[in-house]
């Protein structure tokens, strides 16, 4: 499986950038996922509804969020509405709208994606560590990793 992942979209120049290459390097590199953090995308800081519709025409299968996704009032909406993406991380509070964590099936394969966020430098609220939250996920990835 090869997936193709677009570190931080950041503002109006990054959606414009992943819109041109997500589907000309999904094409050229043979990318069965394309996976984008976009909790940048809205001017620098957060995601609204339109920049989100950036991100879905860019061809994006799979967004996810960080520490920022959620400066923009909407962007609780957003995470909450949404099945299939985006994903906060999942070591932010519980009470944090949207989900930290989800196995999609790409073609015959199935791919876990986990979002986890450092702890380092973060405000103004604590983050679990991921490092525990991993290991609380183990057995459930594991499992799934065992069926595949």
């Amino acid at each position: 499986m090869k997936i193709l992942f677009f570190g931080d979209v950041v503002g109006k120049p990054g959606r414009l950038a992943l819109k041109t290459l997500a589907p000309q390097l999904r094409a050229e590199l043979g990318a069965d996922v394309v996976i984008a953090n976009v909790e940048n995308a809205a001017h620098g800081a957060g995601l609204t509804r339109a920049t989100f519709q950036d991100i879905l025409d860019a061809s994006v299968d799979i967004a996810t969020g960080g520490n920022h996704s959620f400066v923009k009032p909407e962007a609780k909406e957003i995470f909450s509405e949404e099945t299939k993406y985006p994903y906060r991380p999942i070591n932010l509070p519980s009470a944090s709208s949207g989900q930290g964590q989800k196995t999609f099936q790409i073609g015959q394969k199935r791919v876990m994606v986990i979002n986890l966020l450092g702890q380092f430098g973060m405000r103004p609220e604590p983050v679990d560590s991921p490092f525990k939250v991993m290991q609380q996920l183990r057995p459930i990835s594991q499992k799934m990793w065992m069926r595949s």
